[in-house]
């Protein structure tokens, strides 16, 4: 099964008095062979549970630097990891999201809210699990990004759909008993979203090998490639379809709605000044939950 940290381990690692632990182990030789010498030092001043907690950690933090230039600074989970974006397609695909308000339906531990909370004037990052949930919200402070974080089922978010200019979603491709190639099968399935949010201007990013031609409904198909390698595909609805996005690096509003105020109805928190382009506003970037 694939790392999960339970609600006592993700609050310990969200904490300061991990930090130190967390560079320890960012020094160790972080391989198979080691593993049991780097579990014995950590042991030394911790409970086993966190001691692997940490440990384990370290070795997501190695793996994701390949996808996040700020990765020894993040907290992820196995499987959320995996299905995360790299930031190069994320920040591609975010392009299409600038000067709008966006909800990211399944932000995981906050891959795609990064890029999009980067260039959007509103960022809702919604996730089911309550543990990619204050990850995401960390990983989004780490790059200094602000957003609405809310708790909620991808397919019943606690407002109204239509407060926003776009929504986006990446739905599960993994269980535990490994990858899930149907559509049918993803979490949400993908008709379920399209049922769902159809109507609206929306983003789905599906694994790059499912059949295109048994959907009759997506106005474009987008397949990204890094360095010659597929990498992911993404279906897109409305008016996000087909649009010429700004160069990487540039904001082009393309709303001239203004963003509501104060944020009531979003969910059950307010959420934090936005500055430009959903940065933070002379507000530190909050610790844990």
């Amino acid at each position: 099964m694939a790392y999960q940290p339970d609600e006592r381990t993700a609050a310990f690692l969200l904490s300061d008095e991990a930090l130190p632990y967390l560079e320890q182990a960012a020094a160790f030789s972080l391989t198979p062979a080691s593993s049991l010498a780097n579990l014995a030092r950590l042991r030394a001043n911790l409970p086993p549970e966190l001691a692997a907690a940490v440990l384990e950690q370290a070795t997501l933090r190695q793996k994701a630097a390949t996808k996040f230039d700020r990765a020894a600074q993040m907290l992820f989970t196995s499987d959320a990891l995996q299905q995360a974006s790299g930031q190069l397609p994320a920040r591609h695909r975010a392009r299409r999201f600038a000067g709008l308000r966006v909800a990211d339906l399944t932000c995981g531990i906050g891959g795609d809210s990064i890029a999009i909370a980067e260039v959007a004037i509103l960022t809702l990052a919604i996730e089911r699990d309550p543990i990619r949930l204050r990850f995401a919200r960390h990983n989004l402070a780490v790059y200094d990004l602000a957003a609405h974080f809310i708790q909620a089922d991808a397919l019943q978010p606690p407002f109204d759909i239509s407060r926003v200019d776009a929504v986006f979603a990446d739905p599960g491709r993994r269980s535990e008993s490994g990858r899930i190639f149907a559509p049918r099968d993803y979490q949400p399935p993908l008709d379920a979203l399209y049922q769902r949010y159809g109507s609206r201007n929306l983003a789905l990013k599906v694994a790059p090998g499912i059949d295109y031609a048994a959907l009759d409904w997506p106005s474009e198909v987008e397949i990204i490639s890094v360095s010659g390698e597929v990498k992911e595909a993404v279906l897109w609805l409305g008016e996000l379809a087909g649009y010429p996005p700004p160069p990487l690096g540039e904001a082009g509003r393309r709303s001239n709605t203004p963003p509501p105020k104060g944020g009531a109805g979003w969910g059950s928190n307010t959420p934090p000044p936005l500055g430009e382009a959903g940065r933070r506003s002379n507000t530190p970037p909050p610790k844990g939950e």
